[in-house]
């Protein structure tokens, strides 16, 4: 098995080119999220848009790579997330991007490594999410479920409404519990898987100064790349 490589979540940053130039044959995830730099970090909406046609390219380019969408990247294609900080300037361009390179994304990879079934996604699944949604905790049936939503999203974007806007209180909402794109780190125990039936869980979404890991899964999104051994084991790079 390859090592994976990880990208949490962008927002305009750069640092994902250094980890691809350094490991370009890696199997590389990136966990979505790639638009709407903070403010403090002052990189120009056009800068992020330009880095995000970077990423693409680089895609489409290297069938190793896998990119993910967060709520960030939602918000241009239906209002999943529609309260979160937004470039207005660009929203049409953004838009069009992912209409026309909808095939390069997913909301959801799993993979097999040692033996352990690790699931990557830009925030946490929740069971309660599961159970909202009628689904099992069954890992392929949960990736199946949410790729289709993807896949319909041009056509018919209320289903994505439906699916993935459920924002708790920790992020602003007034659900009880947050969806795959919106779950915070903090709806976690530290002690329990976040899908029961996958042995370890790879999401980023809630920034941390530093990449918490437990026994059952990890938050990553700190500004810096990630590998993912044979041994199942992370390695910040």
């Amino acid at each position: 098995m390859k090592d994976i490589l990880i990208i949490p979540d962008v927002h305009g940053r750069k640092f994902w080119k250094e980890a691809t130039n350094r490991y370009p044959d890696a199997d590389t995830i990136f966990l979505g999220d790639y638009h709407d730099p903070y403010p403090n970090e002052r990189i120009a909406t056009r800068e992020s848009l330009d880095n995000f046609i970077e990423i693409i390219e680089y895609a489409r380019l290297h069938p190793n790579i896998h990119l993910l969408l967060g709520n960030h990247d939602l918000h241009y294609m239906c209002s999943v997330g529609k309260n979160c900080r937004l470039d207005r300037e660009n929203f049409a361009e953004i838009r069009r991007l992912y209409y026309d390179n909808l095939r390069l994304f997913s909301l959801m990879t799993h993979r097999e490594v040692s033996g352990k079934t690790v699931v990557f996604t830009h925030a946490p699944i929740l069971n309660d999410w599961l159970v909202a949604t009628g689904l099992t905790a069954d890992v392929e049936q949960i990736e199946r479920y949410l790729n289709s939503v993807l896949l319909e999203i041009i056509d018919n974007p209320q289903i994505a409404n439906t699916t993935l806007d459920f924002t708790s209180a920790y992020r602003g909402g007034y659900d009880s519990f947050g969806s795959p794109v919106w779950a915070d780190v903090r709806e976690l125990s530290e002690f329990a898987p976040s899908i029961p039936t996958a042995d370890f869980a790879i999401f980023g979404h809630t920034q941390v100064i530093k990449p918490i890991v437990t026994d059952h899964w990890a938050c990553l999104d700190c500004h810096k790349a990630f590998l993912l051994n044979e041994q199942c084991r992370l390695t910040e790079i």
